[in-house]
């Protein structure tokens, strides 16, 4: 069974030199829970996962800090290892996966996972009051540009990550060539 965190408040999170959130929660036994996110953090994770719905992604960040470990067991949703009776492995981080799209599904069951078993952020405003997600639905601030070369540098992470380089090296005289 999992505990229920409500968001209370978003403010932007002073002294610190880079644009932060301060998202305050109330736990269950009445203590306050502050998760302090980077305003870029909804960006990368656009760029990492190609995910494009910022509630998706609020729901993401809001969760990833109580996220638990992938186990072998969490791939019993895929009903094509389990019918070919091969045996199950556990969830590849974004780095170990073989494309975006395996990358977002993993952490889309870690989170379900997380909300399920451990902790479950919800957001449930007071009649007449705003939503306190509403300041980050509004300044998200996702810019395709950036999220366009952000997915570049993870790209190119997971190639290298994966093949020990670039496919390209440039050459003593300058000039690109191909690593063989």
């Amino acid at each position: 069974m999992s505990s229920e965190y409500k968001v209370i408040a978003v403010t932007d999170y002073p002294n610190s030199s880079e644009p932060k959130w301060a998202v305050d929660m109330e736990k269950p036994d009445g203590n306050l829970h502050r998760h302090v996110l980077p305003k870029a953090t909804l960006e990368w994770r656009a760029a990492e996962y190609g995910i494009d719905d910022v509630e998706e992604l609020m729901d993401i960040v809001l969760h990833e800090p109580f996220q638990i470990p992938a186990t072998e067991e969490e791939l019993s949703w895929d009903a094509a290892a389990q019918e070919a009776d091969t045996k199950l492995h556990r969830l590849p981080s974004l780095i170990e996966a073989e494309s975006t799209t395996e990358a977002a599904e993993s952490l889309r069951v870690r989170i379900a996972r997380t909300k399920a078993e451990k902790v479950h952020v919800v957001s449930t405003p007071k009649k007449g009051q705003p939503d306190p997600l509403d300041k980050i639905r509004n300044e998200h601030g996702i810019d395709p540009e950036r999220k366009r070369e952000k997915r570049e540098l993870v790209d190119t992470m997971r190639w290298m990550t994966r093949h020990g380089g670039l496919p390209i090296t440039t050459t003593p005289s300058g000039k690109e060539g191909v690593r063989l």
